[in-house]
């Protein structure tokens, strides 16, 4: 997801990973799955071992980490744009400083 930039930079692939390990969090250690159904691995806290599940469950899981990454992923697309303006302030004013204090931002926010 690029709004103000054109390429992905190694940092929001970390970001990507980790929201990713947040997901599979969500859904397999605290059965934060689809609506009605409950699905957990919370007895194996390294995650789940092969064969634990079927194939099916496992999918279930799966798509079921994909969906709360999706919701996520719009939901963060959604603050971005609504605040797209100041964003774009702050992405011009690092790009021209490098380096922002405290009174750089005090200033930009009362601009």
């Amino acid at each position: 997801m690029t709004l103000l930039l054109d390429d992905v930079s190694i940092g929001a692939a970390q970001d990507l990973e980790r929201a990713t390990a947040t997901a599979q969090a969500l859904v397999e250690r605290f059965g934060l799955g689809a609506p009605g159904e409950l699905l957990s691995s919370r007895v194996y806290p390294e995650g789940l071992p092969e064969g634990v599940l079927s194939d099916a469950a496992r999918a279930r899981m799966e798509a079921s980490v994909e969906g709360v990454l999706k919701e996520q992923q719009t939901r963060a697309r959604e603050i971005l744009q609504k605040h797209r303006a100041e964003l774009q302030a702050l992405r011009d004013l690092l790009i021209k400083e490098k380096i922002l204090d405290s009174e750089s931002l005090a200033a930009l926010k009362e601009a």
